[in-house]
């Protein structure tokens, strides 16, 4: 009845009916939305430091100011639904309670369970709902009410507590949730009554708060007639007048509030980010302990975090090793408060309340961190006994390896070599001028390549199994966990073994390396490699690569642990006679990456090795100063002589040997990965390098994690742009979606769907029980294999400090005849690098969330364009190279995306068109090679012969993915390898210019690498897509050892031509300026 009678007055209608729209519109459109996606994606959202959405990239080299003032701006776009809402909101309860009687019980305790039902529906940040407790307080809400709403709405979500207890140890959830509820239903009554009272009688008497005055809009006495309280227009229009009014006392009084505290909450994480935060005072007593966590819940208390941001930023730190006391703290005092919510608590309450609140809630934080860290105590020891009564079985147990044994059969030399003799390709032999030798091979006809005519894409997608290229394999844990993750991931590399003219194949992966033959550009054949200790190694990386210049190439290979080797080629063969191991830095976990050229230019390959060891430590890269990147000095005879390179350890996850100096000598660049900065070199001529500094002004900045470097003349204008590639989704962006790992897998044949399923099923599980260290639900594996991998993975993982549990003790654990488990173990209680920070200061800054493309601005120094060109977004990237894939004469990008750690998203391998050099084009759809697979390598080689660019490409499970190109005659190509005599055989470090078109006024260039990307490396032939022209005019070379050639003549397309510099000339070149010759090749007839 009484409900019935207040509906009589229709301005409580509209008023309710107003209330209820903007809370449908803001949950459905935005806030549940959102959270849910937040809810799907967790850790692995995009984020920035403020916030969720980014507006402006902050760098690391911009100015302070302009850092706090993206971060501001970044701010503000992740609230200005919420804060829109909040306002909205607020002027609608200042409308409907300025019409109601009774607003609030007698009882504090009652009202503040009041605010809490409010509160928990809405949804909002404590920011958002700061000006809702605003227009509260205003119209006459108790303290307790206001203060409650404004508490509870962020914090006691569904949704967000749904993300709480899917990211964290239950006991964390327990101590915040506890915590949070003492505070709204018992501390914030107490505080009322006995620390409040002034302000709540005063409130109790005077609308819009205590800073009220005449402008004022709520009257003290409702002074509408009859007619508008009972008639709709009348009714309506007060409704629309006194909203309007209520609105613009919020915005006026709380608005320029907001901005303030977002620029000072932007000014606090600039100077203080959040991987610092624990580390400004140290911990050496308990006094400095407690100091110490009282700064981080000031921190807390202080900052206006979105909703939800407090949950997932606390999951990373948790995740990166932050000690659980500080994680605590800063889960229980993030979004419960912020500066926001002490400027409007002063101006509607009193700065006194406001003050009371702040400190109250920072002790509660110290006071979660406590609690935390006595708990954590007791869990360590429950899973020490897990542990100990685990492994006291074990004994047992076959010891959990990476490798697994490979029963695939292989096919002898001796039945082999003759059937890829029969097959070879036979290149026509050309004029010979001035010490010059040219052949070439007729690019295949359409009935002898693997052109699909039917296809309506660029690409066709082959199992690896179609060309009987099977990979021996098994999904493991060890995928998911470093050192695995990174080293251990599959990789591929192409080139002509046995030198008949095609393109053959190394992978490896769980079982070793396996070389495939390609016997005529559609089918494959295993071929035995014969050298035992292939069983014994977990191999890292493999190349092919003619190391000892006899022109037959070689496989280069590095393992864990163990060292890395060559076995050499003997026409086509691979002996245990051959097997070399290569001297390195004694104390190298592996070699993760690996680059090859003629680094001083004495005519031999020498190699750049990217060695890692883990190493743990506070506020540092994840490297021990145990091991070094080095030079591996080719002294011929298959000896070598270790040269350290300059700098610190770091992640080398990509090594670039390319001539960016474009002087004619080869310098480096090392990407790394987990915070490591990228490492820029410039070569000497004589194998020693200089590194880059800041202060050196070439390069601006590079990436944060980075994963691959590559380089291309990307606008034809004959000078290297240089990519960097990162993780760089494009979430915040919107244009290109991903899809759940479940989803994913239906995108697969049928026969692979299930077996997927069933993998994301033991990823997601695996990740659970590391997010909340819960060893003991490594039994809900059903594999007892991946069930004690799972066991030792989470002793073995990391080292207690940093998240994980490994220390001496727990290493003890693991059974004695478990040697690789505890070395594993061992090695992650590595000390991590501590550099100096004036050496720091040097080094090149770092910037995350985008790919970085560096163009020459032609002066010597390098400008990153990756948002103008539309390349700096491209997912979870790992091997990132270009090639012109449709031979329209600009060369393209492919990118391998994924990894098996995200459980939560799966975007597809990314695929840019050049267009003319001026921007890329996103089109992974209409090209064929969309691919949702997790993949790390692939490799560019034209396997069927027919003049355009195949992919290869190796997902971290499953079968290979074999991408056939389909362009084919539809646009000319040209292709070119080199064989110097005078150099290194493969010509690698040598630039080739092509010259065509209208009085010869286009060109291209293209740098014969052997490095670069993500543990995959290409067949040496260089392939130049010439569109509609039909021949080029000329083609310049510049050999590797800095000499010229020239060849003033035309060639004619859908030809692969070799060059072969001979010895003879030797003494030409050598009678000429040190520098560099200039070798001019007229033919005096056409070729074929």
């Amino acid at each position: 009845m009484k409900i019935i009678t207040a509906f009589a007055d229709k301005r409580i209608l509209f008023t309710t009916l107003l209330l209820l729209t903007l809370a449908f519109s803001f949950w459905s459109g935005s806030r549940v939305p959102a959270l849910n996606e937040k809810a799907t994606m967790g850790t692995e959202i995009d984020f920035n430091n403020l916030g969720f959405n980014t507006v402006f990239e902050v760098q690391p080299e911009d100015p302070l100011i302009k850092r706090v003032a993206y971060t501001t701006v970044n701010w503000v776009d992740t609230n200005k639904k919420g804060m829109t809402f909040g306002l909205l909101f607020a002027s609608a309860i200042m409308t409907l309670f300025s019409l109601m009687t009774r607003r609030s019980f007698n009882n504090g305790f009652a009202n503040s369970a009041l605010g809490l039902v409010i509160g928990t529906p809405l949804g909002v940040c404590v920011n958002c709902a700061a000006p809702i407790a605003a227009g509260m307080a205003a119209s006459g809400s108790k303290i307790e009410t206001t203060l409650a709403t404004m508490i509870s709405s962020p914090t006691m979500n569904v949704i967000v507590l749904t993300i709480l207890l899917s990211l964290f140890p239950f006991y964390l959830v327990a101590i915040k949730l506890s915590l949070t509820l003492l505070f709204i239903l018992f501390v914030i009554p107490m505080m009322t009554r006995y620390f409040l009272k002034k302000e709540a009688e005063t409130l109790d008497t005077m609308h819009c708060g205590i800073a009220a005055n005449s402008s004022c809009p709520i009257p003290s006495v409702d002074t509408a007639d009859e007619a508008t309280r009972s008639n709709s227009f009348p009714a309506l229009k007060w409704v629309v007048v006194n909203y309007l009014k209520n609105l613009w006392f919020v915005v006026r009084t709380t608005v320029p509030l907001m901005f303030l505290a977002g620029f000072l909450g932007s000014l606090m994480i600039t100077i203080l980010p959040w991987e610092s935060i624990a580390n400004i005072i140290p911990e050496t007593n308990m006094f400095m302990t407690l100091l110490s966590m009282t700064l981080v819940a000031l921190v807390g208390v202080f900052l206006p975090v979105p909703i939800a941001f407090d949950v997932i930023i606390c999951a990373v730190l948790l995740a990166t090793g932050m000690p659980v006391k500080y994680v605590m703290v800063l889960l229980f005092t993030l979004g419960v408060f912020s500066v926001y919510s002490f400027f409007v608590v002063s101006q509607s309450v009193s700065k006194r309340a406001a003050f009371i609140m702040f400190f109250i809630l920072t002790g509660m934080g110290v006071s979660s961190g406590i609690i935390a860290h006595q708990y954590e105590k007791i869990d360590i020891q429950n899973k020490a006994d897990f542990f100990i009564k685990f492994f006291l079985t074990a004994d047992n147990v076959s010891e959990p390896v990476y490798r697994m044994k490979d029963v695939y059969k292989v096919k002898t030399d001796q039945a082999l070599l003759p059937e890829l003799k029969s097959n070879a390709l036979t290149a026509e032999p050309l004029e010979n001028i001035s010490g010059l030798e040219i052949s070439q091979i007729a690019f295949s006809r359409d009935d002898a390549s693997l052109l699909d005519k039917n296809s309506a894409t660029l690409f066709t997608e082959f199992s690896g199994d179609d060309f009987s290229m099977p990979i021996p394999g098994r999904f493991s844990l060890f995928k998911m966990e470093l050192p695995f993750l990174q080293g251990h991931g599959r990789g591929v590399s192409t080139g002509d073994v046995h030198n008949d003219g095609r393109s053959d194949v190394l992978i490896r992966a769980e079982a070793s390396l396996m070389l495939y033959a390609n016997k005529d550009g559609k089918k494959f054949v295993r071929q035995a490699i014969n050298v035992s200790e292939l069983s014994d190694l977990s191999i890292t990386n493999a190349a092919l690569i003619d190391i000892n210049n006899d022109g037959w190439s070689d496989i280069f290979l590095s393992s864990y642990v163990n060292g890395n080797y060559l076995i050499l080629n003997d026409h086509g063969s691979f002996e245990q006679k051959n097997f070399i191991k290569l001297p390195n830095i004694s104390e190298s976990g592996m070699s993760l990456s690996a680059a090859f050229g003629d680094v001083d230019r004495d005519g031999d390959l020498d190699i750049v090795l990217g060695n890692w060891e883990l190493g743990w430590g506070e506020g540092t890269w994840i490297a021990t100063d145990k091991t070094r990147n080095v030079v591996l000095r080719n002294n011929g005879n298959n000896k070598f002589s270790v040269e350290p390179l300059p700098g610190h350890p770091g992640i080398p996850t990509s090594i670039m040997l390319s001539d960016f100096t474009n002087d004619g000598i080869l310098d480096i660049v090392v990407g790394n990965d987990f915070g490591a900065p990228d490492y820029f070199y410039t070569g000497t001529g004589d194998g020693r390098f200089k590194m880059i500094t800041i202060q050196d002004g070439i390069f601006t900045h590079s990436t944060y994690d980075t994963m691959s470097i590559s380089s291309a003349d990307i606008n034809n204008d004959l000078l290297p742009e240089i990519y960097v590639a990162e993780i760089a989704y494009y979430d915040h962006n919107k244009e290109f979606t991903n899809m759940l790992p479940e989803d994913a897998c239906m995108e697969l044949k049928a026969g692979q769907q299930e077996t997927c399923l069933e993998n994301v099923k033991t990823q997601r599980l695996f990740s659970d029980i590391k997010q909340k260290k819960r060893p003991q639900d490594c039994s809900k594996l059903k594999d007892s294999t991946l069930s004690n991998e799972c066991v030792m993975l989470f002793v073995a993982r990391r080292p207690a400090a940093n998240g994980g549990f490994a220390t001496q003790e727990t290493c003890g654990f693991l059974p004695k005849t478990w040697k690789a488990a505890r070395s594993l173990c061992l090695s992650n209680l590595n000390k991590a690098v501590v550099v100096p920070e004036n050496e720091k200061a040097e080094l090149i800054p770092q910037t995350r969330g985008a790919n970085v493309l560096f163009v020459s601005d032609g002066n010597g120094k390098y400008i990153d364009r990756a948002e103008e060109y539309g390349l700096n977004y491209g997912g979870w990237a790992w091997n990132s190279k270009f090639a012109d894939l449709n031979n329209d004469e600009w060369q393209d990008l492919y990118i391998a995306n994924g990894t098996l750690e995200s459980q939560r998203r799966r975007e597809s391998n990314y695929y840019f068109q050049n267009k003319q050099g001026k921007t890329f084009d996103n089109l992974t759809e209409e090209s064929g090679l969309k691919s949702r697979r997790s993949t790390s390598s692939f490799s560019y080689v034209d396997l069927d012969n027919d003049g355009d660019i195949d992919v290869i490409a190796v997902p971290q499970v499953g079968a290979a993915q074999v991408f056939i190109n389909n362009t084919n005659n539809s646009a000319h190509s040209i292709a070119f390898s080199l064989n110097d005599e005078q150099g290194n055989r493969s010509g690698i470090g040598s630039k080739l210019i092509i010259y065509y078109g209208e009085n010869s006024e286009r060109h291209q260039m293209r740098e014969v690498q052997a490095s670069s990307g993500f543990i995959s490396f290409d067949d040496p032939t260089v392939y130049f897509g010439l569109n509609n022209y039909q021949n080029i005019s000329r083609l310049e070379i510049v050999w590797s050892n800095g000499s010229k050639s020239e060849i003033n003549r035309s060639l004619k397309s859908g030809h692969k031509y070799t060059i072969s510099r001979k010895s003879s000339a030797l003494a030409q070149v050598n009678a000429a300026s040190d520098d560099a010759t200039s070798e001019t090749v007229a033919m005096s007839a056409d070729t074929h």
